[in-house]
């Protein structure tokens, strides 16, 4: 999809379905092109099910869905330059869900996006990659205002986290393994209970 735009597509609201735009089960990449206010039980814009999705200076804005708001993926899922935007999910990841397979954001951008847990990014069970990327504003009622990160790998270089709330983790909660900040800059996060920037 090149210079495409994706809006207001909806994928029936059941538990098992995914997608509000595009259900990927092969490769499928997205340049340039706007994801909006799309809705779905899984991946309010897209579910990367089975295949590998590349997102190129594009756009999600205001996707909907129970779990990964915009984007939920459990295969290989690159960002580059894109933008995640209000996106809100009910439960998991407000902008990407992850599972499984490995994630990684280059110089994006994570802004005011909401969940219960992992505001902008929940990561399970997998590998997660920030590069020069932002997460800023972004709000989890729970646990990892910005990102969650349980059982996986969080690598986060030079990269900024900014005003983003929680109970727990104001920026990032880190659960069971890894995380390796390098470079980055925590300013403005909280956490009403525990980990103002990061609980670990």
């Amino acid at each position: 999809a090149i210079g495409s735009t994706f809006s207001g597509n909806t994928a029936t609201t059941t538990i098992e379905t995914g997608g509000g735009a595009v259900c990927n089960s092969g490769t499928f990449t997205a340049n340039t092109s706007m994801f909006s206010a799309n809705s779905a039980a899984i991946g309010g814009a897209v579910y990367n099910e089975q295949g590998m999705f590349t997102a190129n200076a594009s756009t999600f804005s205001g996707n909907f869905a129970t779990v990964g708001g915009a984007v939920c993926s459990t295969c290989t899922f690159t960002a580059n330059t894109s933008m995640f935007s209000a996106n809100s999910a009910v439960f998991f990841g407000g902008a990407v869900s992850n599972y499984n397979d490995m994630f990684t954001a280059n110089a994006s951008t994570f802004s005011e996006n909401t969940a219960i847990i992992g505001g902008a990014v929940c990561n399970q069970d997998a590998d997660i990659t920030a590069n020069g990327c932002i997460f800023s504003g972004n709000t989890a009622t729970q646990n990892g205002g910005a990102v969650y990160n349980y059982s996986g790998t969080f690598e986060a270089n030079t990269s900024t986290f900014s005003r983003n709330t929680a109970e727990y983790g104001g920026a990032v909660l880190n659960v069971y393994k890894t995380f390796t900040a390098t470079g980055c800059t925590f300013s403005g996060n909280t956490a009403s209970l525990q980990g103002g920037a990061v609980s670990n």
